[in-house]
């Protein structure tokens, strides 16, 4: 039986030695594969669950195949965004030869095809279509009905919002290095929330380019809009949010907030959302309850990876979050 994109299955990672159980664990539709190596047949699966309406998936597959698809879908109706070739090798989908600078949308019924040459990364961003038109409404100031109405297409797309999008990409398939499938599952990583938008986001980026119009009276209107900015990045910065729900809540669009943050902060506006999370992080550290931790600050500030949560700290506030914490403690 095909595994619905959506289905309330755990975020998982498994290895295998035999294509006929590699293919049958994809979620989302039947596969089939055909290993053109004679070497043993390696390959990885591995899926991340970032919320009810978005999945991250990779296949990595170390020997040349040519691998089959018959996509499946039930309601709500969700679209496949394909980066075929996340590590740049040489492959053909659908015949068609693709690049590392390659993203390809397709729905329920669609049978896409593809041949790799050797190793292999495949990477699928899986989203409801709806929240896909919502997060483009938001970002663009229209649905922008072309991310939708042709679902079948092959696009090179812009380099910079791309290469954002394989960042986040690996980003999601490296949460189960760190994070538990039940821990992802779960209401306790804010960060998660925080990440899916910035997916979304980065996503809507790759597939529509929405030039700024320009307007007489843009420093006032800036700084109406900055203000407008601040005023929610203040009042949820205790909450999971990013790009997509702060253009959604000041009615900006994506690149209207992009230039009005780095003019006005000389940070893009993911860092300056970082600076202002980082901020709360030293609020919370220099005013501690008996109950403070480092971790737990952290993940409710919407920071998944300690480490480089620490190495951001440090480089701001020139110690490290435990010794903030240590020093107002006295010990």
């Amino acid at each position: 039986m095909p595994i619905d994109c959506f289905d309330p299955v755990d975020s998982f990672r498994l290895d295998f030695k035999d294509p006929e159980r590699f293919v049958t664990s994809i979620p989302g539709g039947k596969f089939g594969a055909l290993s053109l190596a004679r070497r043993t047949f390696k390959a990885r699966v591995q899926s991340v669950h970032l919320g009810h309406d978005l999945a991250v998936r990779s296949l990595n597959i170390e020997n040349g195949i040519v691998f089959r698809s018959e996509l499946t879908g039930r309601n709500p109706p969700s679209t496949v965004y394909i980066l075929p070739s996340v590590l740049g090798n040489a492959a053909l989908l659908d015949g068609r030869e693709i690049s590392g600078r390659s993203i390809a949308s397709r729905i329920e019924g669609h049978t896409p095809l593809l041949r790799t040459y050797g190793p292999h990364e495949v990477g699928t961003v899986t989203i409801i279509r709806e929240s896909l038109r919502r997060a483009a409404a938001a970002l663009i100031g229209r649905d922008y009905g072309a991310l939708l109405l042709s679902p079948a297409t092959t696009i090179e797309a812009d380099p910079a919002p791309l290469s954002r999008l394989n960042a986040l990409y690996r980003e999601a398939s490296e949460l189960l290095t760190f994070f538990s499938p039940k821990e992802l599952g779960g209401t306790a990583l804010p960060g998660v929330e925080v990440l899916r938008d910035r997916i979304v986001t980065a996503l809507v980026s790759s597939l529509v380019v929405s030039p700024l119009k320009p307007d007489h009276m843009a420093r006032q209107l800036q700084t109406i809009s900055m203000a407008k900015i601040d005023r929610f990045i203040e009042e949820n910065l205790h909450s999971p949010f990013g790009l997509h729900e702060l253009c959604e809540n000041t009615g900006l669009a994506l690149r209207t907030v992009e230039v009005i943050v780095r003019s006005r902060t000389g940070m893009s506006p993911v860092g300056y959302i970082r600076h202002r999370r980082l901020a709360n992080v030293r609020r919370n550290l220099l005013n501690p309850d008996r109950h403070t931790a480092v971790t737990r600050v952290a993940l409710d500030n919407g920071f998944l990876h300690l480490g480089r949560f620490s190495i951001q700290y440090r480089q701001v506030y020139g110690e490290s979050p435990i010794v903030t914490l240590r020093r107002i403690r006295g010990y």
